[in-house]
């Protein structure tokens, strides 16, 4: 049976968000496309090996939708 898949379109995160995330990377396959870390409030954040997350940057809508269209996710969120 194949995975599912879930993609969180996410401004800034955060330790308790990261951490829902990492839980559900036990059931789901969990990308995130977020913003650069905000410099006046930096986290570390550490072992997010079983979540893909991806840094928008500079990255327009197209951008955004080719990496979902590859992800191919079940859910955006």
């Amino acid at each position: 049976m194949k995975r599912k898949k879930i993609a969180f379109l996410y401004s800034e995160v955060a330790g308790y968000f990261l951490a829902c995330a990492k839980e559900a990377s036990k059931e789901v396959d969990v990308l995130i496309v977020r913003w650069p870390v905000n410099k006046e409030a930096p986290f570390v954040f550490d072992d997010m090996n079983s979540i893909q997350i991806v840094e928008k940057g500079d990255m327009g809508a197209q951008d955004v939708y080719e990496l979902l269209k590859r992800f191919e996710p079940d859910a955006i969120i």
